[in-house]
């Protein structure tokens, strides 16, 4: 549901300044759906709503091992996205910009800027790795409890079928 809403509030984001249609909003959409960053956008729509929506439609794919791949596929596609809103609208200013080199119309990013990114997401991780060996997510309280009720419940069991026996 979430993922539909999200889709919703994606879709108004490019219907409205397609509407206005300003020159520069033109040159900005125009290269989102059909010029340089047309397979990275249409890679992060398909990528973090739709193919995310169509797995969890079905009742196969609310199991733990595609909700995780679901779930990674989303945060790729959310990546892409946040990319895809600073990098072309900054190329295309809605200021004019006069005497500006060449190279500075067209971004890619450093190896530094990769570096930064990997290293923040595998930080991220490690936190992660570490508050659940800290705090564990299943309660060793209740992992305890249920070990007593099921040796309770397998010793009544054999009581149960001793009694049947004789």
């Amino acid at each position: 549901m979430l993922s539909l809403l999200y889709s919703y509030f994606n879709v108004n984001e490019f219907l409205v300044p397609a509407f206005k249609m300003k020159k520069e909003e033109k040159e900005y959409l125009n290269g989102l759906f059909t010029g340089d960053y047309s397979i990275m956008f249409w890679f992060a729509i398909m990528v973090g709503m739709i193919i995310p929506v169509l797995v969890l439609i079905n009742k196969k794919g609310r199991r733990p091992l595609p909700m995780f791949v679901v779930g990674v596929m989303i945060v790729v596609g959310a990546w892409f996205k946040r990319f895809l809103i600073v990098t072309p609208t900054m190329l295309h200013p809605l200021l004019p910009k006069y005497n500006s080199p060449l190279r500075f119309n067209h971004y890619f990013p450093s190896w530094e800027e990769w570096a930064i990114t990997v290293g923040s997401m595998a930080g991220v991780l490690l936190i992660i790795t570490f508050f659940t060996r800290v705090f564990p997510i299943i309660s060793i309280y209740k992992t305890l409890e249920d070990k007593h009720a099921m040796a309770i419940q397998n010793e009544t069991t054999e009581q149960y079928e001793s009694l049947q026996v004789s």
